[in-house]
């Protein structure tokens, strides 16, 4: 699992429509390290977001490089109106929370 530093979200948006999540932290730091995918569970009003990466050796050469999620996107929609939390899981079980509000 990847620790996630920061994301950046609109504090309002509008029902059906979509929208971008974007994602800022450390994969690695070296080359090997990539993201992999967001795995996502819908909870009445929260939108839990685990953000996992991926290593490979890559025949044992790994070039020596920070390597960071740089804004990945992750585009989601909601349908219904009403106040909802984004909470993003990260290891030894802390969250990242934002608040928005779906028009």
């Amino acid at each position: 699992m990847i620790t996630v530093d920061s994301i950046k979200v609109p504090d309002t948006i509008s029902s059906a429509t979509p929208f971008d999540i974007e994602f800022f932290g450390t994969i690695g730091f070296d080359g090997c390290f990539s993201f992999k995918t967001f795995n996502l569970i819908n909870k009445e009003n929260d939108i839990i977001i685990e953000t996992w990466g991926t290593y490979n050796t890559k025949n044992g050469i790994c070039p020596t490089e920070m390597v960071s999620l740089d804004g990945q996107k992750l585009r989601l929609t909601i349908p219904l109106p009403g106040k909802y939390r984004i909470v993003i899981n990260e290891p030894a079980s802390y969250s990242l929370v934002k608040q928005i509000t779906v028009n």
